[in-house]
């Protein structure tokens, strides 16, 4: 039997932008338990990478991308997700993954998660506060 890294790493996990609910769930929760270093692959080519205009018929989810209190979406300026995707590095952040809906959290859709990243290097939170106010 030959082990590879990439067999320990489950680098074969789906990346697709928009996921089936149990499918998106599972891809929660295979983040949360990765060390830190898959999980930052895995988010920048799912909600950077891969991203895509989704069909609200098609129900598909997608969970909430939050770094610094901002949350990432379709229209956030694509000079900030560049930015963002450069900086992104296990030196520079700490992650939090909400893969269950809280108590007394409102949201105005149904919940699909919540990936709350933090920088915490100071050049790369100066740099980004200045983008911050880019739209």
């Amino acid at each position: 039997m030959v082990l590879t890294k990439s067999a320990f790493s489950q680098a074969n996990v789906d990346a697709t932008y928009g996921m089936t609910s149990e499918q998106n769930n599972e891809w929660l929760a295979k983040v949360a338990i990765a060390d830190k270093d898959l999980q930052l692959r895995l988010i920048k080519s799912r909600l950077f990478e891969n991203r895509e205009k989704l069909n609200p018929g098609d129900h598909l989810k997608v969970p909430i991308l939050i770094i610094d209190g901002v949350v990432i979406d379709d229209i956030t300026y694509e000079k900030k997700k560049e930015f963002l995707k450069a900086q992104l590095t296990t030196e520079k952040v700490n992650i939090a993954i909400v893969d269950r809906e809280l108590e007394g959290l409102y949201l105005d859709k149904e919940f699909t998660g919540i990936i709350l990243i933090v920088l915490t290097d100071k050049m790369a939170r100066l740099k980004y506060s200045k983008l911050k106010r880019m739209s």
